[in-house]
C-alpha cells in the first residue's frame, strides 16, 4: 500500500497496557492515590481514552507513528500532524492537509474539559496540543524538528523563518483537559484526588454538536468513561 500523505505523530507517552512501567512524569503519589480511590485504575482510564482518540484519527489517516523521533521517516510531500494520545481530530482536517503543499498549517480547536468541571469551549490562545501540522519539506529545514513536534506552545517561534505559516479559523480538532492529564495530576494534592472528577451533567452539547457533528461520538464515549470513574469511588471505612 502506498504511503498516505498524512502522518499522525503521537508524542512520547506511556504504554497504558503495562502498568508496571515507570511513569514518565513525576505524578507517582497522585497515581497511587487514584488507584486506591477509584476502581478504574489510572492506566486503564488512560488506555480507554486513548482508544477513543485513536478512533478519530482513523478518519484523518491510516498512518499513525508511535515511536522514537529518530525513526520517523517523512517524505518531502508528506504532512506530519503532532498530537497527544488523548486528543481528537475532525475528519475535515484530512482535506485541508491534503491541500497543503508546503509550510505549516495552524487551525482552531475545541476544548473538552472534564477536570473539576465539565464543558466544551472554543480555544483561542496559542497552539494547543493538536492544532498544527507541517510538511516534510519544512520540517527538515528546522533547527530542532523533534522539539518542534513536542513543544506545541513554541511551535510558531520554532518554525518562524523556515517557511510559510498558514492559519485558518476553522475548528478542526478537539483538545481534552481531563483528570488523568499529567499536568492536572501534577497540581493535585493526592489527598484530594477524588475532587478532580467532575459531575458529568450531560454528554450532549447541542450547539457544539450541530456545528461539529464529528464530536458527538467521541464525546459520548469519553463521558461514559468519566461517569464510570465518578461512580467508582471506593468507600473509605
Amino acid at each position: 500500500m502506498d504511503q498516505d500523505k498524512i502522518i499522525i505523530f503521537v508524542r512520547k507517552t506511556q504504554d497504558w497496557s503495562k502498568p508496571d512501567l515507570p511513569l514518565a512524569f513525576d505524578v507517582g503519589r497522585q497515581v497511587a492515590a487514584w488507584n486506591k480511590r477509584f476502581r478504574i485504575s489510572y492506566f486503564e482510564f488512560r488506555r480507554q481514552i486513548k482508544e477513543i482518540a485513536m478512533e478519530t484519527w482513523k478518519l484523518v489517516t491510516p498512518q499513525v507513528f508511535h515511536g522514537c523521533f529518530a525513526d520517523l521517516m517523512v517524505a518531502n510531500d508528506q504532512v506530519v500532524v503532532p498530537t497527544d494520545d488523548d486528543d481528537w481530530f475532525g475528519p475535515q482536517l484530512r482535506d485541508r492537509l491534503l491541500a497543503l503543499n508546503d509550510g505549516m498549517l495552524c487551525w482552531q480547536a475545541l476544548s473538552h474539559h472534564t477536570y473539576k468541571r465539565h464543558g466544551v469551549y472554543t480555544r483561542h490562545r496559542g497552539l494547543g496540543s493538536n492544532e498544527y501540522a507541517i510538511t516534510g519539506t519544512m520540517l527538515k529545514k528546522l533547527a530542532n524538528p523533534e522539539r518542534f513536534l513536542h513543544a506545541h506552545g513554541r511551535a510558531h517561534s520554532l518554525a518562524s523563518g523556515f517557511g510559510t505559516i498558514q492559519k485558518t479559523d476553522e475548528i478542526l480538532s478537539c483538545y481534552n483537559w481531563h483528570p488523568g492529564s499529567a499536568s492536572a495530576l501534577y497540581n493535585t494534592n493526592p489527598a484530594l484526588i477524588d475532587e478532580i472528577v467532575p459531575p458529568v451533567l450531560r454528554d450532549k452539547f447541542p450547539k457544539v454538536e450541530n456545528q461539529f457533528p464529528w464530536v458527538t461520538e467521541p464525546l459520548r464515549k469519553f463521558c461514559d468513561v468519566i461517569r464510570l470513574l465518578q461512580n467508582s469511588h471506593i468507600k473509605m471505612l
